[in-house]
């Protein structure tokens, strides 16, 4: 059968956490007391006696028959929107094949397999069709309210967005209230970068310690939650950044900066780090010729030659790091090791659907990445890479 995925809004995006939700996901049963051997004798001396009392046949069990469980939460149907005859992936417990959801003001009351509806609650056939809750893309980049409808249209009802401003904060205030179609957004503020930065005069330019901090607290009183630290920062900088928001209770998203390596990163105990940045120079194998600093795609070059010479042992001793800081890793491999696939042939990535909504200025900087790049792009590069990077998933895993 053909099947069809329904997804609904930000109220089921974690299902499993939800205290408000009302669970029917098995029925429970009293646990019987363990058999003992003398239990064991009778029932055996029983059974004896019924074989010949019938001629030597036990007697069929009855078939007992369980009657389902009915959930009746004793509410109007009033704005009550009952979705029935689903299949639904709870991820909290098994698949439900044929089920029931009651959803009131953006607010699942129920999901059980057999689900009194309330009179007058409105009713959603769902047969044939899989219900399952909203996702969460872990990296995003959302600037624009024109992404909101795309991210929906995909299933996406939360995302991290790693580089933000006031804007960000309306927009998710928007999706909240529901003045604006698109995704609950968790942000950072503005990008934190060094002299010089990397992304120009769109990030806050820190060279000490004491704007780190002040940085820091602007970003708390602004109303962010997060800070996103890049990577030109001074390693005072730096630390000061990750103390000052440890003291404001704010998250850590980071690039590795060149001032520190990334096993400082993790000792530092931020709360991700992007891309798995800075992790290449950790894991290469001792002896590894580089291509350098220099030339045009040395810097893809060298990315491509660490990951394809990585070693087991740095690899699992990073990863045992990571766990021992409580350090997450957001790996975007679609950036790090896919793009670069892509970016050996652009104009077929461009013939594809997804490539008309890419708004132009990034198209150009895809271009522009894709030109230095091509030297460095063989297949033998990339293949090895991928491998060493998918190893060092496993490990973190």
């Amino acid at each position: 059968m053909r099947r069809t995925t329904i997804l609904i809004g930000t109220a089921a995006l974690a299902l499993s956490a939800c205290d408000r939700v009302e669970w029917h996901l098995g029925q429970e049963r009293e646990e019987e007391p363990p058999a003992t051997a003398e239990s064991l004798d009778d029932l055996a001396q029983a059974v004896e006696e019924l074989d010949a009392l019938d001629g030597g046949e036990t007697p069929a069990e009855p078939e007992v028959v369980q009657e389902p469980v009915i959930v009746d939460l004793g509410i109007s149907g009033e704005g009550v929107l009952a979705i029935v005859d689903a299949r639904i992936l709870t991820m909290a417990g098994p698949v439900i094949e044929s089920g029931t959801i009651l959803v009131k003001d953006g607010v699942i009351l129920a999901v059980a397999e057999n689900v009194r509806i309330p009179d007058g609650a409105e009713e959603l056939n769902a047969r044939g069709h899989t219900v399952m809750p909203g996702l969460a893309d872990m990296h995003v980049h959302h600037w624009s309210q024109n992404e909101g409808p795309l991210y929906i249209a995909n299933g996406v009802t939360t995302v991290r967005n790693l580089w933000g401003t006031t804007d960000t904060i309306r927009l998710d205030q928007g999706a909240a209230d529901g003045s604006y179609v698109g995704p609950q957004i968790f942000t950072p503020g503005p990008l934190m970068d060094g002299p010089e930065p990397i992304w120009g005069p769109t990030s806050l330019v820190i060279e000490t310690a004491e704007q780190a901090v002040g940085a820091v607290r602007t970003q708390k009183a602004a109303g962010f939650e997060a800070i996103k630290l890049y990577e030109k920062l001074p390693a005072d900088a730096y630390r000061a950044a990750v103390a000052e928001a440890r003291r404001l209770n704010m998250q850590v998203y980071t690039h590795t900066p060149a001032s520190l390596t990334v096993e400082d990163v993790v000792d530092l105990r931020v709360d991700s780090l992007e891309h798995m940045d800075g992790v290449g120079p950790a894991i290469v194998r001792d002896g590894v010729d580089l291509p350098g600093d220099k030339g045009p795609g040395a810097y893809y070059q060298n990315l491509l030659a660490r990951w394809g010479n990585a070693d087991e042992d740095k690899m699992a001793a990073l990863a045992a790091n990571f766990a021992a800081n409580d350090v997450a890793s957001s790996v975007t491999l679609s950036v790090t090791i896919n793009r670069l696939r892509h970016m050996g042939n652009p104009e077929r990535f461009w013939r594809s659907d997804e490539a008309a909504y890419v708004p132009a200025e990034t198209r150009a900087w895809w271009d522009d990445s894709a030109a230095a790049a091509g030297p460095a792009l063989s297949a033998d590069a990339l293949r090895d890479a991928r491998r060493g990077q998918l190893a060092f998933v496993k490990e973190l895993h």
